[in-house]
């Protein structure tokens, strides 16, 4: 029943023990961690640093297994090496994609000019097939008026 009115919090039984938990670091022999540290960071145990060791051969120098994943110059001149031919591959790279890229629209723009013209040529050929038909019927339409005056007069003229 923590934190409930029906028994005692996890505050209560700890003020009433007395173990609060605050300065146990330090008042009851808390301490200890001070003395572990010490003895990873100066004791040979960090890679010869401190006082076993140093850069020698022996315990954690640099011909030892411990050493080994310290660069040299030819690791440092080997790595700028390496970066400076992987520059110039992506160089390479971009260059062929800024001209692929460019390829491509000026193919797209190339056909999309000629598919300009076409839709043009279709819709002059439309407008002259649709002005060819006014013209058709324009003159149907006067053909068909004198016709029909004509029958007229001649009727009247009966």
């Amino acid at each position: 029943m923590f934190n409930s009115n029906n028994g005692y919090s996890l505050a209560d039984i700890a003020a009433a023990t007395g173990n609060s938990g605050s300065g146990n670091m330090w008042n009851d022999g808390g301490a200890w961690w001070i003395i572990i540290l010490f003895l990873f960071c100066f004791s040979g145990w960090g890679n010869g640093f401190g006082f076993g060791g140093g850069y020698g051969s022996g315990n954690g120098g640099l011909g030892s297994p411990s050493g080994q994943g310290w660069a040299t110059r030819a690791d440092i001149n080997e790595g700028f090496a390496l970066q400076n031919l992987q520059s110039g591959i992506t160089g390479i790279q971009q260059g062929i994609c800024d001209s692929t890229y460019a390829l491509n629209n000026s193919l797209t723009n190339g056909f999309h000019g000629v598919d300009n013209a076409i839709c043009q040529l279709g819709y002059q050929t439309q407008q002259g097939f649709n002005n060819a038909s006014v013209a058709l019927m324009q003159g149907q339409n006067a053909l068909a008026t004198q016709l029909s005056n004509c029958c007229c007069d001649t009727k009247s003229t009966i």
